[in-house]
Protein backbone atom coordinates (compact mmCIF):
# COMPACT_ATOMS: atom_id res chain seq x y z
CA UNK A 1 0.00 0.00 0.00
CA UNK A 2 1.31 3.40 -0.96
CA UNK A 3 0.71 6.44 1.21
CA UNK A 4 1.93 9.90 0.37
CA UNK A 5 2.07 13.13 2.36
CA UNK A 6 3.49 16.21 0.70
CA UNK A 7 4.01 19.76 1.93
CA UNK A 8 5.33 22.66 -0.16
CA UNK A 9 7.94 24.82 1.52
CA UNK A 10 6.51 28.06 0.12
CA UNK A 11 3.05 27.14 1.31
CA UNK A 12 4.36 26.64 4.83
CA UNK A 13 6.09 30.02 4.70
CA UNK A 14 2.95 31.74 3.41
CA UNK A 15 0.84 30.22 6.15
CA UNK A 16 3.40 31.38 8.73
CA UNK A 17 3.44 34.91 7.34
CA UNK A 18 -0.33 35.19 7.42
CA UNK A 19 -0.63 33.81 10.95
CA UNK A 20 -1.17 36.24 13.79
CA UNK A 21 1.90 37.55 15.55
CA UNK A 22 5.37 37.47 14.09
CA UNK A 23 5.59 34.38 11.86
CA UNK A 24 3.08 32.63 14.09
CA UNK A 25 5.38 32.19 17.06
CA UNK A 26 6.26 33.92 20.30
CA UNK A 27 9.73 34.13 21.86
CA UNK A 28 10.86 30.95 23.65
CA UNK A 29 7.57 29.14 23.05
CA UNK A 30 7.70 25.53 24.26
CA UNK A 31 6.02 22.64 22.48
CA UNK A 32 5.93 19.31 24.31
CA UNK A 33 5.09 15.84 23.02
CA UNK A 34 5.85 12.20 23.90
CA UNK A 35 8.17 9.83 22.05
CA UNK A 36 9.21 6.35 23.17
CA UNK A 37 8.37 7.19 26.78
CA UNK A 38 10.33 10.45 26.76
CA UNK A 39 9.09 14.02 26.94
CA UNK A 40 10.17 15.94 23.84
CA UNK A 41 10.40 19.71 24.07
CA UNK A 42 10.90 22.14 21.20
CA UNK A 43 12.03 25.60 22.24
CA UNK A 44 11.41 28.17 19.53
CA UNK A 45 14.01 30.85 18.93
CA UNK A 46 14.27 34.22 20.64
CA UNK A 47 13.29 37.05 18.32
CA UNK A 48 15.17 40.28 17.70
CA UNK A 49 13.50 43.70 17.61
CA UNK A 50 12.56 43.16 13.94
CA UNK A 51 10.80 39.88 14.73
CA UNK A 52 13.45 37.59 13.26
CA UNK A 53 14.95 34.61 15.13
CA UNK A 54 18.35 35.20 16.72
CA UNK A 55 19.10 31.49 16.99
CA UNK A 56 17.88 28.13 15.75
CA UNK A 57 14.98 26.26 17.28
CA UNK A 58 16.04 23.46 19.61
CA UNK A 59 14.59 19.98 20.19
CA UNK A 60 15.30 18.29 23.53
CA UNK A 61 14.60 14.76 24.78
CA UNK A 62 14.06 14.53 28.56
CA UNK A 63 16.54 11.77 29.38
CA UNK A 64 18.39 11.27 32.68
CA UNK A 65 20.82 12.43 33.90
CA UNK A 66 20.38 15.45 31.61
CA UNK A 67 18.34 16.24 28.48
CA UNK A 68 19.77 15.50 25.03
CA UNK A 69 19.22 18.41 22.63
CA UNK A 70 19.49 19.03 18.90
CA UNK A 71 19.73 22.15 16.76
CA UNK A 72 21.10 22.59 13.22
CA UNK A 73 24.91 22.65 13.23
CA UNK A 74 25.18 25.49 10.72
CA UNK A 75 23.03 28.52 9.96
CA UNK A 76 20.10 29.93 11.92
CA UNK A 77 16.86 28.01 11.43
CA UNK A 78 14.19 29.41 13.70
CA UNK A 79 11.17 30.27 11.54
CA UNK A 80 8.01 28.15 11.77
CA UNK A 81 9.64 25.16 13.48
CA UNK A 82 7.59 21.97 13.33
CA UNK A 83 7.67 18.47 14.84
CA UNK A 84 5.91 15.43 13.33
CA UNK A 85 6.14 12.00 15.03
CA UNK A 86 6.74 9.15 12.57
CA UNK A 87 7.12 5.37 12.79
CA UNK A 88 10.37 4.17 11.22
CA UNK A 89 9.93 0.50 12.09
CA UNK A 90 8.17 -1.95 14.38
CA UNK A 91 8.36 -0.40 17.84
CA UNK A 92 10.65 2.35 16.58
CA UNK A 93 9.66 6.01 16.46
CA UNK A 94 11.35 9.25 15.47
CA UNK A 95 10.49 12.90 14.92
CA UNK A 96 10.61 14.81 11.64
CA UNK A 97 11.88 18.29 12.54
CA UNK A 98 11.78 21.23 10.16
CA UNK A 99 12.52 24.94 10.55
CA UNK A 100 13.04 27.84 8.15
CA UNK A 101 15.99 30.19 7.89
CA UNK A 102 15.85 33.28 10.06
CA UNK A 103 15.12 35.84 7.33
CA UNK A 104 12.40 33.93 5.45
CA UNK A 105 11.10 34.86 2.01
CA UNK A 106 12.81 34.58 -1.37
CA UNK A 107 16.05 32.60 -1.30
CA UNK A 108 15.51 31.21 2.18
CA UNK A 109 15.86 27.53 3.06
CA UNK A 110 14.17 24.97 5.31
CA UNK A 111 16.27 22.50 7.30
CA UNK A 112 15.08 18.92 7.86
CA UNK A 113 16.15 16.32 10.40
CA UNK A 114 14.71 12.97 11.51
CA UNK A 115 15.55 12.71 15.19
CA UNK A 116 15.59 10.10 17.91
CA UNK A 117 17.45 9.89 21.23
CA UNK A 118 20.79 8.08 21.28
CA UNK A 119 22.97 7.05 24.18
CA UNK A 120 25.08 10.22 24.31
CA UNK A 121 23.44 12.58 21.80
CA UNK A 122 20.39 13.07 19.63
CA UNK A 123 20.69 11.02 16.45
CA UNK A 124 19.80 12.72 13.17
CA UNK A 125 19.02 9.96 10.70
CA UNK A 126 19.10 12.35 7.72
CA UNK A 127 22.26 13.94 6.28
CA UNK A 128 23.19 16.80 8.60
CA UNK A 129 23.11 19.47 5.89
CA UNK A 130 19.77 18.53 4.30
CA UNK A 131 17.74 21.60 3.35
CA UNK A 132 15.34 22.70 0.63
CA UNK A 133 14.78 26.19 -0.76
CA UNK A 134 11.44 27.98 -0.53
CA UNK A 135 10.74 26.73 -4.06
CA UNK A 136 10.86 23.11 -2.93
CA UNK A 137 8.59 20.48 -1.43
CA UNK A 138 9.01 17.39 0.73
CA UNK A 139 7.05 14.22 1.40
CA UNK A 140 7.02 11.08 3.51
CA UNK A 141 6.19 8.12 1.28
CA UNK A 142 5.33 4.61 2.47
CA UNK A 143 5.61 1.66 0.09
CA UNK A 144 6.30 -1.66 1.82
CA UNK A 145 7.59 -3.21 -1.42
CA UNK A 146 10.45 -0.70 -1.38
CA UNK A 147 11.13 -0.18 2.32
CA UNK A 148 9.47 -1.10 5.64
CA UNK A 149 10.15 2.48 6.78
CA UNK A 150 8.86 5.78 5.36
CA UNK A 151 10.88 7.12 2.43
CA UNK A 152 11.77 10.80 2.66
CA UNK A 153 11.55 12.64 -0.66
CA UNK A 154 12.46 16.25 -1.46
CA UNK A 155 12.22 18.30 -4.64
CA UNK A 156 13.99 21.61 -5.21
CA UNK A 157 13.93 24.05 -8.09
CA UNK A 158 16.89 24.40 -10.44
CA UNK A 159 17.09 28.05 -11.56
CA UNK A 160 18.97 28.54 -14.81
CA UNK A 161 20.68 31.89 -15.58
CA UNK A 162 17.98 32.89 -18.07
CA UNK A 163 15.09 32.06 -15.69
CA UNK A 164 13.39 34.34 -13.17
CA UNK A 165 13.20 33.19 -9.57
CA UNK A 166 9.43 32.78 -9.42
CA UNK A 167 8.78 31.10 -12.74
CA UNK A 168 8.81 27.72 -14.45
CA UNK A 169 11.71 25.47 -13.42
CA UNK A 170 12.90 21.91 -13.64
CA UNK A 171 13.34 20.26 -10.26
CA UNK A 172 15.89 17.95 -8.67
CA UNK A 173 14.13 15.09 -6.87
CA UNK A 174 16.00 13.18 -4.14
CA UNK A 175 14.79 10.05 -2.33
CA UNK A 176 16.26 8.94 1.01
CA UNK A 177 15.73 5.38 2.30
CA UNK A 178 16.41 4.16 5.84
CA UNK A 179 19.40 1.81 5.71
CA UNK A 180 21.31 -0.28 8.23
CA UNK A 181 24.96 0.51 7.64
CA UNK A 182 26.99 -2.70 8.02
CA UNK A 183 30.20 -0.94 9.02
CA UNK A 184 28.70 0.71 12.10
CA UNK A 185 25.40 -1.21 12.48
CA UNK A 186 23.56 2.10 12.73
CA UNK A 187 20.43 3.28 10.96
CA UNK A 188 20.63 6.23 8.60
CA UNK A 189 18.64 7.70 5.75
CA UNK A 190 20.91 7.34 2.73
CA UNK A 191 20.37 8.96 -0.67
CA UNK A 192 18.96 6.11 -2.78
CA UNK A 193 18.10 7.99 -5.98
CA UNK A 194 18.29 11.48 -7.45
CA UNK A 195 17.24 12.89 -10.83
CA UNK A 196 16.16 16.07 -12.58
CA UNK A 197 12.59 16.31 -13.86
CA UNK A 198 12.13 16.28 -17.62
CA UNK A 199 9.35 18.87 -17.42
CA UNK A 200 9.07 22.22 -15.68
CA UNK A 201 6.78 23.29 -12.84
CA UNK A 202 5.55 26.67 -11.70
CA UNK A 203 7.14 27.84 -8.47
CA UNK A 204 4.31 30.27 -7.69
CA UNK A 205 1.85 28.88 -5.16
CA UNK A 206 -0.58 30.17 -2.57
CA UNK A 207 -1.73 28.66 0.69
CA UNK A 208 -4.87 27.35 -1.07
CA UNK A 209 -3.24 26.13 -4.27
CA UNK A 210 -2.26 22.50 -4.79
CA UNK A 211 1.48 22.10 -5.04
CA UNK A 212 1.77 19.05 -7.28
CA UNK A 213 5.47 18.58 -8.11
CA UNK A 214 5.86 15.41 -6.05
CA UNK A 215 2.35 14.21 -6.87
CA UNK A 216 3.11 14.52 -10.58
CA UNK A 217 6.52 12.88 -10.22
CA UNK A 218 5.35 10.01 -8.00
CA UNK A 219 5.16 7.40 -10.81
CA UNK A 220 8.71 8.26 -11.90
CA UNK A 221 9.99 8.24 -8.30
CA UNK A 222 8.50 4.80 -7.66
CA UNK A 223 9.70 3.33 -10.96
CA UNK A 224 13.24 4.55 -10.38
CA UNK A 225 13.35 3.29 -6.77
CA UNK A 226 12.13 -0.14 -7.91
CA UNK A 227 14.89 -0.29 -10.55
CA UNK A 228 17.49 0.72 -7.96
CA UNK A 229 16.26 -1.95 -5.54
CA UNK A 230 16.28 -4.63 -8.25
CA UNK A 231 19.81 -3.75 -9.30
CA UNK A 232 21.03 -3.72 -5.69
CA UNK A 233 19.54 -7.17 -5.08
CA UNK A 234 21.01 -8.47 -8.35
CA UNK A 235 24.47 -7.32 -7.36
CA UNK A 236 24.11 -8.80 -3.86
CA UNK A 237 23.14 -12.20 -5.32
CA UNK A 238 25.78 -12.26 -8.05
CA UNK A 239 28.78 -14.56 -7.57
CA UNK A 240 31.86 -12.71 -6.39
Amino acid sequence: MLTWRTEPIMQLLLIALVASGVYGQTPAERIVMELMGHHVTMVTAKLDDRGFPEESAQVCFDIAPKPLCYSPSTGIYGLSPNLIPIQIGIGQSAILFSAGENFGGSGSRTHFAILRPGEVEVENLLPSDLWVSELGAHALMTDKSLSPSPIFVVADGVILPEEVHFGEHRYTVSAYVLTLRPDSETLHYDLRDQYMTSGTYSSIVTANEKFDILDSEMPEILARLKRVKAETERQANSPR
